[in-house]
């Protein structure tokens, strides 16, 4: 979620110790926000079958993007729930 409520979406992408994480433009969302769209480089921090920790580095690649770490738990295998900080609620879906 933003900060004023609305809602974006992520793919993230990891291998065994790095990845990426891209916010998607939705139709016409956040059509000034230069953040959108633009791959940012993700560290992994520790992984398991069920629990994944990242972080973030948005600012490497344009100032003022994401910058954080994140934990992610699954239950199911499929679903991975979690947050940015404690700020940005985050659930994803395995493909």
């Amino acid at each position: 979620q933003t900060q004023n409520g609305g809602e974006l979406t992520a793919q993230l992408t990891v291998t065994e110790s790095s990845g990426t994480w891209r916010f998607v433009r939705q139709g016409t969302q956040n059509r000034k926000n230069p953040c959108l769209d633009k791959d940012f480089p993700v560290d992994i921090l520790s992984q398991s079958a069920t629990d994944l920790e990242i972080k973030i580095n948005g600012a490497q690649v344009l100032q003022g993007c994401i910058n954080g770490k994140a934990t992610l738990h699954s239950a199911d295998g499929k679903t991975m729930q979690g947050s940015v900080g404690n700020e940005h609620a985050l659930s994803f879906t395995r493909k």
